[in-house]
């Protein structure tokens, strides 16, 4: 078993629509449908998640599986935990954030992964729908922020940021290697706000380092010498898909050259053995989606 607070759910936003994200082609990310309370991933819950209204996977008949909202993360009742145990369960979620976070902490998990799509295409931040994520989510789920941080921003983006910030302290925000324009935008963050939690997050894809301006070494470097305690390893070219393999290789690799840091992964997670496999390799916490938002009659046991 996997417990809990090792998983971190991802919500990746786009056009105010919480959207499935898949082999890093954006403009194809479509709308999330359904969540899946139970599946490849739900042995990895070290204990059934809290019940709530449900419907089962072939559409028979309605399945109690989550308390009513209000008390999302009470303990669930001895039938909740037979009917968790017996049957895969979907809530449709219609591209709702906040459905899908409130799902996400419903199933018991403390940390959420939100990647604004918008901003880091089109430096359009979606303030509304973070506003919205941020009061869904309640002072006790951990929130991890990209918002697409290129070192340019206005003085009026930073100072949101801020507010932002204290108004959900339990916040973390990426720098992305895909972004940043420099690891020098890390410092300058830093020194600027210091009472914010600042994280960097290494981006590939396919195996290749996403960064145009910046190389692997520097931000190596700059996590090295800064004052960050958690790193993203990402390879967006698994995310959505069957295999760990990348997300292995880029776990490996980080964590011999950080080996004191937090390391956070993700991309192509549907079981226990797979999240285990990356635990094995080094990292300490594990981003999932599509195990929790497909079908888990469609999913096939990953071999890599």
């Amino acid at each position: 078993m996997l417990s809990r607070q090792s998983l971190i759910g991802v919500i990746d936003l786009k056009a105010g629509h919480a959207v499935h994200a898949r082999g890093g082609l954006r403009r194809d990310y479509a709308p999330v449908d359904q969540f899946f309370a139970r599946g490849q991933l739900g042995t990895l819950l070290a204990q059934p998640p809290v019940p709530a209204i449900g419907t089962s996977v072939d559409g028979s008949h309605p399945v109690n599986l989550f308390q009513p909202a209000g008390n999302p993360l009470q303990q669930p009742t001895e039938a909740a935990s037979t009917a968790f145990a017996s049957s895969a369960v979907s809530i449709p979620l219609d591209g709702s954030p906040t459905r899908l976070i409130d799902c996400y902490r419903a199933a018991g998990l403390t940390a959420c992964y939100v990647a604004d799509l918008d901003a880091i295409v089109h430096r359009r931040w979606q303030k509304e729908t973070l506003w919205g994520l941020a009061a869904s989510a309640g002072h006790r789920t951990e929130l991890f922020l990209d918002v697409g941080i290129r070192g340019d921003e206005s003085d009026v983006e930073l100072e949101w940021l801020a507010s932002f910030a204290r108004y959900h302290p339990p916040l973390t925000v990426l720098v992305a290697g895909e972004s940043a324009t420099s690891p020098n935008v890390l410092a300058q963050l830093q020194t600027r706000f210091p009472s914010i939690r600042f994280a960097v997050s290494f981006d590939f894809h396919d195996g290749s380092w996403m960064s145009q301006s910046t190389t692997l070494a520097q931000w190596i470097n700059a996590c090295a010498a800064g004052r960050v305690r958690s790193v993203v390893a990402l390879d967006v070219g698994a995310v959505g898909g069957g295999s760990i393999r990348r997300a292995l290789d880029v776990t490996r690799s980080l964590r011999n050259q950080l080996p004191d840091l937090q390391l956070i992964t993700g991309g192509g997670i549907r079981s226990t053995k797979d999240g285990r496999r990356l635990l094995d390799a080094g990292a300490d916490r594990l981003l999932v989606a599509s195990a929790f938002l497909q079908d888990p009659a469609d999913e096939l046991q990953p071999s890599v």
